[in-house]
């Protein structure tokens, strides 16, 4: 059974507008202290930005499926040969 999808777009659009708050109160940060602490805040929030985004793009994907782009993507990576001149 799969979630409907419009959570995870809502869970995008809080997560780019966490995002966009960081980067204004980043701009007006009056200190480095109170900057440090703005950049640990925006790297929190992008960390919900991957699942979400993972989830739109498998969604409908059976696990086999899923597994076989993982496996073939790193496979081929693995087993690329060296650049002929």
């Amino acid at each position: 059974m799969t979630a409907p999808r419009w959570p995870r777009r809502l869970d995008l659009v809080a997560a780019f507008g966490g995002l966009a708050l960081c980067m204004a109160a980043g701009a007006l940060a009056p200190t480095a202290a109170i900057e440090v602490a703005v950049i640990a805040v925006f790297s929190v929030v992008l960390l919900f930005i991957w699942p979400a985004l993972e989830a739109l793009i498998l969604k409908g994907l059976a696990g086999d499926t899923v597994n076989a782009l993982a496996c073939g993507l790193v496979a081929a990576a693995i087993n690329k040969g060296p650049a002929r001149a």
